[in-house]
């Protein structure tokens, strides 16, 4: 039960990505492209060098050199509508949520507003929604080519070398576990940043907002103690985060490399 409530954001956001589905099917089709252009570019370019120069074969030089500048072309082509697709779905997507959050607040009762704090919901609208569009806009990017890369280079590789293959995958389980610990590590933190954001602007709103208040009862100091706290509480947040990920990943390249050697 507690599973299906919290896939529930995930059918919302699900439903902002529908209106969308072109979008997707345009960047799938790139990515597909891009990722395979990718994978066979060091191939030309070994039949360049063993066919070509080696062989000293003009013919094989010449078909070789005019594919590479075909993948390079296309590849670049691809590249460009990926990212101009991924940022106005990204864009549009983030307009939505902020409008359809901003109409949605607008309905709340009076107790809403009595439990909830301005700044958090401002939070909520920013910095959350700008959150969603980033990994709209980058993350997916990336995540999408490095599938598609990953399964494109892998057929490649069996088709020449199905011993050095079995090598390569013998580090996929090790690299799982890794990125499942690591997950399982970070995810509270990066939760924790995200509610410390909020209680900073809430700070920070309310501060500002009752400023006449705070220069009558000549209360600077309680207010700048107060968003300093919150502040210094945010960085070691930060601080947490990013000692995580200087463990995690540098750990991750000595795992391979000493598989690999």
């Amino acid at each position: 039960m507690s599973l299906i409530k919290s896939l529930g954001p995930f059918r919302t956001l699900m439903k902002y990505i529908a209106r969308q589905w072109k979008l997707l099917v345009l960047f799938a089709l790139m990515s597909i492209v891009s990722s395979e252009a990718s994978v066979l570019g060091p191939y030309v370019i070994m039949n360049i060098i063993d066919k070509g120069m080696v062989e000293k074969n003009f013919n094989q030089l010449t078909f070789y050199v005019a594919a590479l500048i075909a993948l390079t072309v296309v590849g670049s082509a691809s590249d460009f509508i990926i990212s101009y697709s991924t940022r106005y779905f990204s864009n549009n997507l983030a307009k939505d949520l902020r409008f359809d959050l901003f109409k949605s607040i607008q309905s709340k009762s009076f107790a809403f507003f009595d439990r909830s704090r301005v700044g958090q919901l401002v939070s909520r609208m920013t910095s959350d929604v700008d959150e969603i569009r980033g990994f709209f806009d980058f993350n997916l990017r990336f995540l999408t080519s490095s599938i598609l890369t990953f399964v494109l280079a892998l057929a490649t590789m069996v088709t020449l070398n199905v011993e050095l293959t079995l090598v390569t995958l013998a580090s996929l389980p090790i690299m799982l576990l890794i990125i499942f610990l690591f997950n399982r590590k970070i995810s509270p933190i990066f939760w924790d940043i995200r509610n410390k954001v909020g209680q900073l602007t809430a700070t920070l709103q309310e501060s500002l907002s009752g400023y006449k208040l705070v220069k009558a009862m000549a209360t600077e100091d309680q207010e700048i103690n107060r968003f300093d706290t919150v502040n210094r509480s945010l960085l070691l947040s930060n601080y947490q985060a990013s000692k995580v990920r200087s463990i995690y990943l540098p750990f991750t390249g000595l795992i391979v490399s000493l598989i690999y050697a």
